[in-house]
C-alpha cells in the first residue's frame, strides 16, 4: 500500500543495486507486523544455467556492499551476511578437519552430507510447486552456487572499496 511506502521509504536508487527489496523488507517490518502468507507467490526471471546463477548472485553481492551506506542499521545487515557466508563455513570445516586429524576427511564427507540434507530440509517446501526429484536434488547445489556468487561479489566489491581508500 502506498501508506507503507511513503512512511518506510521507497527503494534506493542512489547506487546501482540488486536487492534493494532485502532492505525495503527490512525498514517495512521494523514499523509493520510481517505475515506469512505461504500461498504467495513471487516469480523471478528463470537465470536457466549455474553460471548466469553465479554471475547474477555476483551483482547481488557487490550491491550488499552498495547498499550499507543507506540501511538501517549496518551492523544488522553485516551478521546476516557473516552468518551466511561460505567463507566463515569453509572456515569452520578447515578447523574441523585439523582437529579431527587422521579422521578428517571422514569428517569433510560427513560434514558435506550433512549440509547437503540440512539444505534439502530446509527447501523442502519448494516440493509443492514442482514435484520434481531433480530440481529437488540439485536445489543444495544451486543454493551453494548462489551464495558462492554473492561471497564473490561482496569480497570483491570490499577489496575495490579497500584499494580505493588506500589510494587517497
Amino acid at each position: 500500500k502506498r501508506v507503507v511506502f511513503n512512511k518506510a521509504g521507497r527503494f534506493i536508487e542512489d547506487v546501482n543495486s540488486y536487492g534493494e527489496d532485502m532492505d525495503l523488507a527490512d525498514r517495512v517490518t521494523a514499523l509493520y507486523e510481517c505475515r506469512f502468507v505461504p500461498d504467495a507467490t513471487v516469480y523471478h526471471k528463470p537465470r536457466g544455467t549455474l553460471r548466469k546463477i553465479f554471475l547474477w548472485f555476483v551483482e547481488r553481492g557487490k550491491s550488499n556492499v552498495r547498499l550499507v551506506p543507506f540501511v538501517g542499521s549496518p551492523k544488522k545487515h553485516a551478521l546476516y551476511h557473516a552468518k551466511n557466508s561460505l567463507t566463515l563455513r569453509f572456515v569452520v570445516l578447515a578447523a574441523l578437519i585439523f582437529l579431527a586429524g587422521d579422521y578428517g576427511w571422514h569428517v569433510a564427507g560427513l560434514s558435506i552430507g550433512l549440509y547437503y540434507l540440512l539444505m534439502l530440509r530446509r527447501y523442502a517446501f519448494q516440493w509443492k510447486y514442482g514435484k520434481r526429484w531433480d530440481v529437488f536434488l540439485l536445489t543444495p547445489v544451486v543454493k551453494f552456487v548462489m551464495d558462492a556468487g554473492m561471497e564473490t561479489g561482496m569480497l570483491g566489491e570490499l577489496t575495490k572499496k579497500i584499494l580505493k581508500n588506500k589510494r587517497r
